[in-house]
């Protein structure tokens, strides 16, 4: 059996690269010298990598318990990368639960201002947009909006009213 290298012999490896430190983690050091762990399989034909840290933050220890998990998920039958991916979009949509219309309104035209050309642009969606924030929507419908992208949520009609709506 190899043996696996030490937290000492880890640490003093400086060149561009990847590293097997055992049980599929892996070392990575990119071009700009950052330094990361990585867990490596292959699942149907297909390399995958599933970010595991920074070496700053996550000891190499605990970076190959965490690759031994992936192990045991892998024969489970379960993608590391796919549940990880999962556990992320959960969180997300549940936060997108919890947030009010106006929350997402004001968050909409914060990310958005820097590209309206004038103040004109501001003025006309804070406008338009404080009579509906205020007014109580079900939390589902902000979700749908969320994930269906602005451009298929609130502005997008089936039909033609013979009104302008914005994209």
């Amino acid at each position: 059996m190899k043996r696996l290298m030490s937290a000492r012999e880890v640490d003093a490896l400086i060149e561009p690269g990847r590293y097997a430190v055992g049980h599929g983690a892996y070392l990575q050091i990119s071009q700009w010298k950052t330094r990361s762990w990585i867990f490596r399989y292959v699942r149907n034909g297909r390399a995958r990598h599933v970010g595991m840290g920074g070496c700053d933050y996550v000891k190499l220890s605990e970076a190959r318990e965490r690759a031994i998990e992936y192990r045991r998920m892998l024969a489970r039958g379960v993608d590391p990368l796919d549940n990880k991916r999962g556990v992320r979009l959960e969180e997300q949509r549940a936060q997108a639960r919890s947030k009010t219309f106006r929350e997402c309104a004001l968050e909409y035209i914060a990310a958005h201002e820097n590209t309206w050309r004038g103040d004109g642009s501001h003025k006309q969606w804070t406008q338009s947009l404080q009579g509906t924030a205020d007014f109580a929507l079900n939390n589902a419908v902000i979700l749908q909006f969320l994930e269906q992208g602005f451009h298929g949520g609130l502005y997008h009609h089936d039909r033609w009213d013979g009104k302008y709506h914005a994209p």
